[in-house]
């Protein structure tokens, strides 16, 4: 366990300079899966009679793919939702679904769902936003993962006035890193993005996640 943490959100990021956006308080990482507050209760015994019956993870899927078609939409595109945690007992079962574009999962929107033990819809919380992403939005990163790790890697010493040490203490790894593309919003505009994640022990511990433009 670090000493300190933090957690910094960044966007816009060229190899040269980086700009800082905004700072996420620790206590709130875990919001990067947290659900919007778009939400929908089936609560009334008539709500819950009229609710749709999804008895598969592919019903599941194409009741929340179909919501977009419904609005006049003629298809998602590109766009999709991913299962990325299940659970059920005998009494109900429940889904939490990622956005993605293309294959890549899109920053913050999920939709969490929980079916009843006939398999009709009991609770929606829906903060998927399908027609989003522009069509056109690039996929292809134009720098490497490991690119955007030594960028995030110089913002910090430049930033802190460090030199993170990777060597290894005896036989403890002293250095991580880890890279991911995601599909990033911020304000009215989308990018593709890398989540860089990066943990040192010397010559302080410290823990940092940063989002890295992939097109810079």
């Amino acid at each position: 366990m670090f000493m300190s943490e933090r957690i910094r959100r960044i966007i816009g990021i060229g190899l040269a300079a980086i700009m800082v956006a905004s700072w996420i308080p620790q206590q709130a990482s875990a919001a990067e899966g947290a659900i919007g507050a778009s939400s929908s209760f089936l609560a009334s015994q008539a709500a819950y009679e009229s609710a749709p019956t999804l008895r598969s993870d592919i019903d599941v899927k194409r009741f929340l793919l179909g919501a977009y078609q419904n609005k006049g939409l003629k298809s998602a595109g590109a766009a999709d939702v991913k299962l990325i945690r299940k659970s059920s007992n005998t009494a109900r079962t429940n889904y939490t679904y990622q956005q993605t574009f293309n294959g890549i999962p899109v920053y913050g929107k999920y939709a969490t769902l929980q079916l009843g033990s006939d398999y009709r819809l009991r609770y929606l919380n829906n903060d998927l936003s399908l027609d989003l992403i522009p069509a056109d939005l690039p996929t292809e990163p134009s720098i490497s993962a490991d690119q955007a790790v030594e960028a995030l890697v110089a913002e910090v010493e430049r930033q802190d006035g460090i030199q993170i040490d990777r060597s290894p203490i005896g036989q403890m790894a002293a250095f991580h890193s880890d890279a991911k593309l995601m599909i990033y919003p911020h304000g009215h505009k989308v990018s593709l993005a890398y989540r860089v994640e990066v943990s040192y022990l010397k010559p302080e511990a410290g823990s940092w996640v940063a989002y890295v433009n992939a097109q810079t």
